[in-house]
């Protein structure tokens, strides 16, 4: 189901690709490094040209001034109610589908400017690209799983690439044109992935 996800990982070391390493890092027992897969947001300050200092670089409007770098310190700013209330207003408004989601740990319901969808029970704050995520997470994951567990095991780069390269080409032992592809779409391959499979 990952052997296309997985040519993303020939490069371990070499390529770093930024949405696969935070992925790979949250499920592997570490925190989010992009705000927008975080629980909660308001660490990523802007100041304006005329040193006005908003909550947020997607949020640069009236409401969501919170002071200016002439009156206050910076990290008093983020530090205050007021950005706190902005930052936990991410985790607080999510909707039920959200909070049930398998890939909640990893989409935290993404960036408060996408949430202006409505979800599978129309209720409203579901993230536009929610569709989307979704996949990927479900087709990343069990390349992702492989990786961490043998990183964790203390397997060589090299080593653990070659394995993701066995089983991607292992998936593909025996499979014709006009076969179901085994990305399980239900399609035959030759109109599905077989341009994109793998070589010995």
């Amino acid at each position: 189901m990952y052997m296309f996800f997985v040519a993303a990982f020939y490069d371990l070391d070499r390529v770093n690709v930024q949405m696969f390493a935070e992925t790979a890092n949250i499920w592997a027992g570490g925190g989010a490094g992009l705000c927008w897969m975080a629980p909660v947001c308001g660490r990523a300050l802007i100041v304006e040209v005329d040193g006005g200092v908003y909550s947020c670089d997607h949020y640069v409007t009236p409401e969501h001034r919170i002071g200016d770098i002439y009156g206050s310190y910076l990290g008093d700013l983020a530090n205050s109610a007021e950005q706190k209330i902005f930052g936990e207003k991410k985790r607080d408004s999510l909707p039920h589908q959200c909070r049930t989601c398998a890939w909640l740990s990893v989409c935290n319901g993404g960036c408060p400017k996408d949430r202006f969808a409505l979800s599978e029970d129309k209720e409203p704050g579901l993230n536009f690209l929610c569709e989307g995520l979704r996949k990927f997470f479900s087709h990343a994951q069990p390349a992702m799983n492989v990786i961490i567990q043998q990183t964790k095991q203390g397997k060589a780069t090299q080593a653990i690439m070659a394995d993701l390269r066995a089983q991607a080409l292992a998936q593909w032992k025996g499979i014709g044109r006009n076969d179901p592809c085994p990305c399980g779409s239900g399609k035959k391959a030759k109109n599905c992935c077989w341009s994109k499979r793998p070589f010995g």
